[in-house]
């Protein structure tokens, strides 16, 4: 597999509640406008190369839950190919918004990247966050994120 960017880290499942009157306290309950399911964490960035016609592949976990099933989903209607060792379940984050502000509740996922799954990818730049710092490939390019 070849590709000119591969994208280092973890892929959420981001459900987004829009148009909430405010932020519910403890124990309430409010009613949005409408809920997006939607591809976040390094997918986001994934995406975003692959809408600029930059060919680029997510190296990450691939979990096989109903939340890693669903954000495999998105990548693919996207074209964005994902690589990466299986994992038991996805990343999640509720992203409550409104004219008030945000608040987001976030699960983790689990799962750990290689170097050589990267490496297999074959790109020529690498997007790494700081924290993988140490899964730099020798030869890549990189361009880290925070």
């Amino acid at each position: 597999m070849s590709a000119s960017v591969a994208v280092v880290g973890a892929p959420f499942l981001d459900l987004v509640f829009e148009g909430l009157p405010r932020l519910p306290a403890a124990g309430d309950e409010v009613v949005g406008r409408g809920l997006h399911v939607v591809a976040g964490g390094t997918a986001i960035q994934a995406i975003g190369l692959v809408r600029l016609g930059v060919p680029a592949t997510l190296v990450a976990p691939r979990p096989g839950d109903l939340g890693g099933r669903i954000v495999a989903e998105l990548l693919e209607r996207e074209g964005v190919p994902w690589v990466g060792s299986p994992a038991g379940h996805a990343a999640a984050t509720a992203i409550l918004s409104s004219a008030g502000g945000v608040a987001m509740a976030t699960a983790p996922g689990d799962g750990a990247i290689s170097v050589e799954d990267i490496a297999a990818v074959g790109a020529g730049t690498v997007v790494l966050s700081l924290g993988r710092a140490h899964l730099r490939p020798p030869d890549a390019r990189v361009c880290f994120v925070t």
